[in-house]
C-alpha cells in the first residue's frame, strides 16, 4: 500500500525548476492582462459606436433596377406599435431599410422591392431588435470586426511573448503552447479579415449567422489541414516521452507528451466522428460548436 502511494505521489509531483515555473507565470500573466486589456478596450468601443449608432437593424435588398427609388419601397407590419420605419435608401442597386423600435413584442414586417416581396420576422425586447432567422441585430457588423481585431491583437500578444523565449526555453511546453496558440488566432484573423472584405462589397449577401457558421468552417479546415502534422508530432512526442520516463522515471510531468498526444488525436478522431453524427444526433449548429471546442 505504501508502495502504491509513493507511486502516485511521484507521478503528480511537480519537479520543474522554480525558474522553469516563475517563467511560465509570469509569460502567462502578461498575456492575460494584455488579452484582457484588449477585449475591455474593444467591449468599450463597440458600446460607444452602438451609442451613436442607434438601436436600429438595417435590412439590405439589391433590387437589381439602377431607377429604383427608395419612395418605391413599400413596408407593411402584421401588428403595428411594435417596430417602425426609420429611414430608407438606395445606393447602387442596394436598398437599406431601417427599422427601429417601438414597444416591446414580435411582428413580421413585409417589405416590396419592385416586384418581389420580402417577409422578416422582426423580435423587439426593448434593447435591441434583432431577426432570429439570421441572429441579425444593431452594430452586429462591430461585432465581427472587433472579433478581428481581438484575433489580431492576440496573435501579436501571443507571438510577442514566443518571441521572448531563449535557450532551453524554446523547447519547453510553455514554447509549443505559445507556438500553436499564435498560430491559430492568425488563421481565424485571416478568415475572418477575408469574410469583412466580401462584407463591405455586398452587405446584401451576408448576415451575423452565415459570418459566425463561415468563422466556425475556417477553424474547421484549420484542424483538418493540421491534422497530418499533429498526427506525426503526436507519435513522435509520445516516444519521446517514453525515452524520458526509462530514463528519469515515473512522474507525471514526464506523462505530459504522452497525454497531450492521446488528447490531440482522440479530439481529431471525436471531432470527424461528430461531423458524421451531425444532422442525426444533434443540430448541425451545435455540432459546429462541440466539433471547433
Amino acid at each position: 500500500m505504501g508502495r502504491i502511494k509513493d507511486t502516485i505521489r511521484a507521478v503528480f509531483t511537480d519537479d520543474r525548476s522554480d525558474k522553469e515555473r516563475a517563467i511560465r507565470s509570469v509569460i502567462m500573466g502578461r498575456i492575460r492582462t494584455r488579452m484582457l486589456t484588449g477585449l475591455v478596450i474593444l467591449v468599450a468601443l463597440s458600446l460607444c459606436y452602438f451609442a451613436a449608432h442607434g438601436n436600429f437593424i438595417a435590412i439590405y435588398y439589391r433590387t437589381g433596377d439602377p431607377d429604383f427609388k427608395a419612395e418605391d419601397t413599400e413596408v407593411t407590419f402584421e401588428k403595428s406599435g411594435i417596430v417602425e420605419v426609420v429611414g430608407v435608401s438606395v445606393k447602387n442597386t442596394v436598398l437599406r431599410v431601417d427599422i427601429g423600435p417601438v414597444s416591446k413584442g414580435a411582428t413580421e414586417v413585409t417589405i416590396k422591392v419592385g416586384e418581389a416581396w420580402f417577409t422578416e420576422q422582426i423580435d423587439n425586447t426593448g434593447i435591441l431588435v434583432y431577426r432570429p432567422s439570421q441572429m441579425s441585430f444593431p452594430c452586429w457588423q462591430m461585432t465581427i470586426v472587433a472579433g478581428f481585431l481581438f484575433c489580431l491583437w492576440s496573435c501579436f500578444v501571443i507571438f510577442r511573448e514566443y518571441r521572448r523565449l531563449k535557450g532551453t526555453e524554446l523547447f519547453s511546453y510553455t514554447s509549443i503552447f505559445l507556438q500553436g496558440l499564435s498560430v491559430f488566432f492568425l488563421v481565424v484573423c485571416t478568415g475572418v479579415g477575408i469574410i469583412l472584405l466580401f462584407l463591405i462589397r455586398d452587405p446584401t449577401a451576408y448576415n451575423f449567422f452565415k459570418i459566425i457558421s463561415w468563422t466556425q468552417t475556417v477553424m474547421l479546415y484549420f484542424t483538418v489541414m493540421t491534422a497530418p502534422g499533429i498526427v506525426i508530432f503526436s507519435a513522435a512526442l509520445c516516444i519521446s516521452n517514453i525515452q524520458l520516463i526509462r530514463k528519469e522515471g515515473f512522474r507525471f510531468v514526464n506523462l505530459l507528451g504522452i497525454i497531450l498526444s492521446f488528447l490531440l488525436v482522440a479530439g481529431m478522431l471525436g471531432g470527424m466522428i461528430l461531423m458524421e453524427l451531425t444532422d442525426f444526433v444533434v443540430p448541425f449548429r451545435v455540432g459546429m460548436y462541440m466539433v471547433n471546442v
